[in-house]
């Protein structure tokens, strides 16, 4: 190729490129063009600015065909979006309903989930635009969609669920702000206790199965348990079963424990707490009152979080030989865990049973 031959005015302009240029490309350019016009060759400029031959010329071939503006780096103008704003409203509303509902009656809309094949149908449908699978993703992306798997959570199935809650509620209230002279709140429940272990993972040595006795019959026996709000003051008692008459004399022990003082029991829906002897038993009793829980919803109640710590010392893979040995461990580990009421406020925490 022919050396270069500069005006003062480009020479001027590769100048200015070579020390203000918006990259390092336009400024490597610029310099290119510099050393070539200094009557340098091809190679000598290569070795100069760190490139190949062929690049020299390709710098070259830019600037006899555009001059000094031919060495600048070409501006792509910004991708237009085929969506305009409603149609992004759009995307944003259909993806929070099912295919199904948006499209009824629609075979292949006939899905409880939208796929980026489906999406890319509907918008070319709905709208009239046709965009790529990958421009969908892109889209959805930008208004804040991404996969991600469900988390199934456990729901009561009460419909008086929320009615219960405000109830439980206003008893917590009513217990933190009315100082001695409000009602005793506790949390009531019971737990089984057998001579059988509950078997859990545990660490053992390698090799086969450790076994465990398996002691036969099977005997059980109820620890009843109370946790009252928001003191964290325990009380428990082992009785024979989850009967009525159980739960009577449960509670009447309560009774004599808090001799002036209004009751207020939050339990469960068990078989044992409502019947016709509890009742009775109610009516006779005009401080006590009980509040039930929704059915099937335990982490209302902070007491199943008392078992729970109460299993795991006691029952879990346990070896001991008798049903009498096992009641005497379980109540000797509440008496220590009801020495200290901080620690049954930590357990408890009591913040599954907030109203929500």
């Amino acid at each position: 190729m022919q050396p270069i031959e500069l005006t003062a005015e480009q020479r001027q302009a590769l100048w200015q490129l070579k020390r203000d240029g918006r990259n390092h490309e336009e400024r490597w350019r610029a310099s290119v063009i510099l050393d070539r016009a200094k009557g340098l060759p091809r190679a000598a400029v290569a070795e100069r600015n760190d490139c190949s031959i062929s690049g020299v010329d390709k710098v070259l071939i830019r600037f006899r065909g555009g001059g000094v503006e031919g060495l600048r780096s070409v501006r792509f103008k910004p991708h237009e979006r085929k969506l305009n704003g409603a149609g992004f409203e759009l995307l944003n509303e259909v993806m929070q309903q099912t295919p199904r509902a948006v499209c009824p009656g629609q075979a292949e809309f006939d899905r409880s989930l939208w796929t980026l094949d489906l999406l890319v149908r509907y918008l070319r449908e709905a709208v009239g635009v046709e965009v790529s699978v990958d421009t969908v993703r892109r889209y959805l992306r930008e208004l804040g969609w991404t996969t991600r798997a469900p988390k199934l959570t456990l729901r009561s199935p009460d419909p008086e669920y929320s009615a219960k809650m405000e109830a439980i509620g206003k008893l917590r209230e009513e217990a933190e702000n009315g100082g001695h002279c409000a009602p005793v709140v506790l949390y009531y429940d019971e737990a089984q206790l057998s001579n059988e272990p509950t078997l859990r993972r545990c660490y053992r040595p390698r090799g086969p199965h450790c076994p465990l006795p398996n002691n036969l019959p099977r005997q059980v026996r109820y620890l009843h348990g109370a946790v009252s709000y928001p003191d964290g003051v325990c009380h428990f008692r082992v009785l024979p079963g989850m009967t009525a008459t159980c739960c009577i004399d449960f509670l009447r022990s309560l009774l004599r424990h808090f001799p002036r003082r209004e009751i207020r029991v939050i339990l469960d829906s068990a078989p044992g707490h409502h019947n016709h002897a509890m009742t009775k038993f109610l009516k006779r009793n005009p401080r006590l009152e009980l509040q039930y829980q929704p059915t099937y919803a335990p982490w209302t109640n902070p007491v199943e979080r008392v078992w729970q710590e109460m299993r795991r010392a006691v029952t879990h893979c346990h070896a001991l030989p008798h049903l009498a040995a096992v009641v005497s461990t379980a109540l000797s580990w509440c008496e220590r865990f009801a020495a200290s009421p901080q620690r049954v406020r930590r357990l408890a925490s009591f913040q599954g049973a907030l109203p929500s």
